[in-house]
């Protein structure tokens, strides 16, 4: 019924997110299997940097492949894969896919409200803070189940920035920008942690591996005060999960 799409840049870089996602699952007792060697990088970079007949390769795949495991939702914590194969075959001139796409905080949120995840631990008491991903939010109109989710975990006092929702500020990582332009990149995640900080808050939250991944080598680089947390694992932090509570990037072996 469902299946759970990693991506690259979670199991490659943030491998904790992609852990918190499969753990919560699990203790929600959702029926999920995955793609395993057959699940291709979703296309998105490949689109984004101009690749078009290689991202349409890879996105009919995926599709092909999903369709013939009879699966009718996929769940992802990437913010860059959900834009993908909720609405890259529209610019790809595919065919529209027999399945749900959703973002794993979509999914948390519909069993909080279910009553299959209860929030009891709390996280570390601090003000925290959230940032849009560009495909998540402007692209495709997921604002407010994050939010929802995020202001329910015991522990969190939140605070929005001055720039959210269809305004906010890229982070600087998308696009094929970090490769292309690190520095750039690198400037445009520390604005948005500064904005954060002038916001009152010492935890960045995101909801996309890649901008988590840009903040934490921003922070690294510019020491703006701020910690980088995805929502996810907050919230299998506060489900008792053994996860980590804040993102750190795996670097290459």
């Amino acid at each position: 019924d469902v299946a759970y799409f990693a991506g690259c840049t979670g199991p490659y870089r943030v491998p904790d997110v992609c852990a918190a996602t499969i753990r919560i699952m699990k203790a929600a007792g959702v029926d999920f299997t995955i793609l395993g060697g057959e699940e291709w990088c979703c296309g998105s970079p490949l689109l984004m940097t101009g690749l078009w007949e290689e991202a349409k390769e890879t996105l009919e795949h995926t599709i092909a492949k999903v369709e013939e495991l009879g699966i009718n939702r996929v769940v992802t914590a990437c913010a860059g894969c959900f834009r993908q194969l909720k609405l890259g075959w529209k610019k790809l001139g595919l065919s529209e896919p027999k399945f749900e796409v959703l973002h794993a905080t979509q999914l948390i949120a519909e069993l909080i409200n279910a009553g299959k995840i209860k929030l009891t631990k709390p996280v570390e008491e601090a003000v925290y803070t959230y940032h849009d991903p560009c495909h998540l939010g402007r692209h495709v109109g997921v604002f407010d189940e994050p939010r929802e989710v995020l202001i329910n975990i015991p522990g969190v006092k939140f605070v929005e920035m001055e720039r959210i929702y269809h305004h906010a500020w890229c982070c600087g990582a998308g696009a094929g920008v970090m490769s292309g332009y690190p520095d750039f990149a690198q400037w445009a995640a520390t604005e948005r942690l500064k904005e954060g900080k002038a916001a009152g808050a010492t935890i960045m939250t995101s909801t996309c591996p890649f901008c988590e991944l840009n903040f934490l080598r921003a922070e690294a680089a510019n020491k703006v005060g701020m910690k980088v947390a995805d929502v996810v694992s907050l919230v299998a932090y506060s489900m008792g999960l053994p996860v980590p509570l804040y993102v750190e990037e795996k670097k290459p072996s």
